[in-house]
């Protein structure tokens, strides 16, 4: 018979059902697998960010990436059509309030790609516009001419976008200042400074989405190229996918209106009928 103490003993020999304890794991392995990771996914991340700037953040990519309307779709074409009918109808009135009477009348018709990058964002993907320019000319004293015209548009709601009276504070500083004056030109004498010469309103006048802007020259303008310039669209981009030009031929037509009138006035509307 087993002593008490060889019990124990044997009880102590039996096979443990415990499994034996695993290796502790080997953390610097996972350190490892972390840097390497690391080393990889921050130029990555570094470099799609730098992408993403340069395209103009999140927004600039979403704005890239749309599709180019189509400018013959009935919706773009109902569209256009009613631009076009406002800016008729602002003319009629224009001529109407004024007095002038038009010579000539060209046309632009254009649908265009925005920028929007790290250095431009225009904040729109694609937009078309739509723009008339009407040709005059008139006698008499131009400096007053101009302020009435100002005077006339604004008294039907057309709005500067700078300044109360652009127009107006042009022929105060420039006009009165060296209309019929000599030039100078590198220390010397040169030709006469005349109408054409003379700054524009820059920003124009707004009235329901519209924009007016406005160009002069006079019979003795040799260098045409501003009155030539007006019939443009202007505050677009030159990425143009659809253009229509409607132009006239300005050479031609300025001695036509300078036969019977020392000035051309020119005024052009023009107004954005889709944007995306």
């Amino acid at each position: 018979m087993l002593s008490t103490n060889q019990l124990d003993s044997k009880v102590t020999d039996l096979p443990s059902d415990t499994p034996p304890a695993k290796p502790p794991k080997k953390k610097w392995k996972i350190a490892v697998i972390a840097l390497a990771a690391a080393v990889i996914l921050v130029p990555v991340i570094g470099f799609c960010l730098f992408m993403v700037s340069l395209s103009g953040g999140l927004q600039g990519i979403l704005l890239n990436a749309k599709s180019a309307p189509d400018p013959q779709s009935s919706s773009l074409v109902a569209k256009r059509a009613t631009a076009t009918s406002a800016i008729n109808d602002a003319f009629i009135e224009l001529d109407k309030i004024t007095g002038l009477t038009s010579y000539a009348t060209s046309t632009h018709d254009s649908c265009y790609k925005g920028q929007n990058n790290w250095k431009v964002k225009d904040g729109y993907a694609y937009r078309c516009t739509y723009r008339a320019t009407n040709f005059y000319g008139f006698n008499g004293d131009f400096r007053q001419r101009m302020i009435d015209f100002e005077q006339q548009i604004t008294a039907s709601g057309w709005k500067s976008e700078d300044e109360d009276s652009p127009l107006r504070q042009i022929m105060t500083d420039y006009y009165d200042e060296y209309y019929g004056k000599p030039q100078q030109v590198h220390g010397e004498a040169g030709e006469a400074y005349l109408v054409s010469n003379l700054p524009t309103p820059s920003a124009g006048y707004d009235k329901d989405g519209k924009i007016l802007e406005i160009t002069y020259a006079e019979k003795a303008t040799k260098d045409t190229f501003q009155v030539e310039f007006a019939q443009n669209i202007t505050r677009a981009t030159l990425f143009q996918g659809y253009d229509k030009k409607n132009f006239q031929d300005v050479g031609q037509l300025f001695k036509e209106i300078t036969a019977n009138n020392t000035y051309v006035f020119v005024v052009s509307v023009q107004k954005t009928y889709y944007q995306d």
